[in-house]
């Protein structure tokens, strides 16, 4: 084929062209793979240089590239170095996120506003008073108090003194006065003041019984108990007692064991003084002033030992102030 004019000529065949071939009149979609098989000019506006193959080229269809692409433009419009600085600084912050559904923060989370509404410094000051409340409450379970209950009122059992008042132990044996007791009901007084029970009363008084038990150690003769009454000037008073006693030499061959029920009426002055059931070392019983006084058939004194006597007084009366003056209740 040849041309040496500006004319077209068109190839409708297979041809051999030795030389060079003038690009300017041959249309871009008139060049194909197949017509690029040899290696051609790099003149040829499609690129493709006198050294490439079709192998090496990147299909329409596309591929996986095998080296890098490089541009000093755009991709789609996209500026790729741009987008791989945004991407990369993306990336970061998304890695150091913590994910919606939730995971382990790996430091401390600070804020001058609020969590879901809550504030949560003023939120912590209320659960650190809270704890130490709680740290310093007695559990529902039970436990240890480390101090004394100040104020403490109940409509059982009251106790606000400074030792050991009433002891109730694993068998419901009830000590008072008494931290050890064997017995349902134990009452220790220094005093002999055992017992009182108070009854309903009038304008005249009120029923009063009270238990006494103590020890009396012989003073001068040691044959006679002393039982002191107070002078309650205008008001009538009665008191019915029942002495019973025994010596307080408990190891003695001779108990000298002793008991009566008496009954008195007093006013400024004691009388009415009648006497019932006597036995034992019982001798007589008479009024000296405000006393009664008891003597007893031997005494209690043991050559020089002057243990005396242990005595119970049970006694009734309608005013218990101006009765029996238990702190003086004496043996001679």
């Amino acid at each position: 084929m040849y041309n040496n004019g500006n004319s077209s000529k068109n190839v409708t065949g297979a041809s051999v062209v030795d030389g060079t071939v003038e690009t300017v009149d041959i249309a871009d979609d008139a060049v194909t793979a197949d017509k690029l098989a040899n290696s051609v000019n790099a003149d040829i506006g499609t690129g493709v240089t006198a050294s490439t193959t079709a192998g090496d080229a990147l299909p329409k269809a596309g591929g996986a590239m095998t080296g890098a692409i490089t541009t000093n433009s755009t991709f789609d419009g996209v500026d790729v170095a741009t987008r791989d600085g945004v991407l990369t600084t993306t990336t970061t912050t998304a890695n150091a996120a913590l994910p919606k559904a939730g995971g382990a923060m790996t430091g401390a989370i600070t804020t001058n506003s609020t969590f879901d509404g809550v504030d949560v410094a003023t939120r912590d000051g209320v659960l650190t008073t809270t704890t130490t409340t709680a740290n310093a409450a007695l559990p529902k379970a039970g436990g240890t108090m480390t101090g004394t209950i100040a104020g403490f009122t109940s409509t059982g059992i009251d106790d606000n003194a400074t030792s050991t008042a009433i002891t109730i132990d694993a068998s419901n044996n009830v000590g008072i006065g008494q931290t050890s007791t064997g017995k349902k009901l134990e009452v220790l007084a220094s005093n002999g003041a055992v017992a009182l029970q108070r009854g309903s009363g009038n304008s005249q008084g009120s029923a009063y019984k009270f238990n006494f038990l103590k020890q009396l150690p012989v003073v001068s003769s040691g044959n006679k108990i002393i039982i002191p009454f107070t002078n309650q000037g205008s008001l009538n008073s009665t008191t019915i007692c029942k002495v019973m006693g025994h010596s307080a030499r408990w190891n003695y061959g001779d108990v000298k064991g002793f008991e009566l029920t008496f009954e008195v009426g007093h006013l400024g002055s004691l009388g009415a003084l009648n006497v019932w059931n006597t036995g034992g070392n019982y001798s007589s019983i008479a009024i000296n002033g405000m006393n009664v006084e008891i003597t007893l058939g031997t005494n209690y004194i043991w050559g020089t030992i002057a243990d005396g006597v242990f005595v119970s007084l049970e006694y009734m009366t309608n005013h218990a102030s101006f009765s029996i003056d238990e702190a003086n209740v004496r043996m001679n």
